[in-house]
């Protein structure tokens, strides 16, 4: 199945483990029950995420969100590596946006960047990546468990 998560090298699926802190858990707008896990990372994880969060939706959903609250023009490098990986992972994205360009630098020199998004169709991994000045860089990987 395609998935951002191979991007990462380790075995995410057995996450979170003892490392994580339990963050409250929610019940959200299907009246499934969210718990949230948090682990901060000292290196980056790709050079550009320092904490991942992942959430338990019930019993058949688990979403890992990277993030990073910090977003300096000196991680253009790593992002434009990621945004590229991805798209060999998953192709041209649901806007048709391919590999990264000199238009993706300009808008986020511009604070105007829309990321990359795959989340139409069935059979792989939804993935969305984000940056901002202000919120920083986010990417959140959507998948579906078995039923328990």
């Amino acid at each position: 199945m395609k998935s951002a998560l191979t991007l990462f090298g380790n075995d995410l699926s057995k996450l979170p483990d003892g490392t994580f802190k339990q963050l409250e858990s929610q019940v959200n707008e299907s009246g499934a029950l969210v718990n949230s896990f948090i682990k901060y990372y000292d290196q980056p994880l790709l050079n550009l995420f320092d904490e991942l969060e992942v959430l338990l939706i019930g019993n058949t959903g688990k979403n890992y969100v990277f993030a990073n609250s910090l977003y300096e023009e000196h991680m253009v490098p790593a992002l434009k590596r990621v945004v590229n990986q991805l798209v060999d992972i998953y192709g041209p994205d649901d806007l048709d946006e391919g590999k990264f360009s000199a238009m993706d630098i300009e808008n986020l020199n511009n604070d105007l960047w829309t990321g990359r998004m795959w989340t139409e169709g069935d059979g792989f991994d939804h993935c969305m990546i984000d940056c901002s000045f202000g919120e920083g860089i986010s990417m959140t990987v959507f998948t579906k468990q078995k039923q328990l």
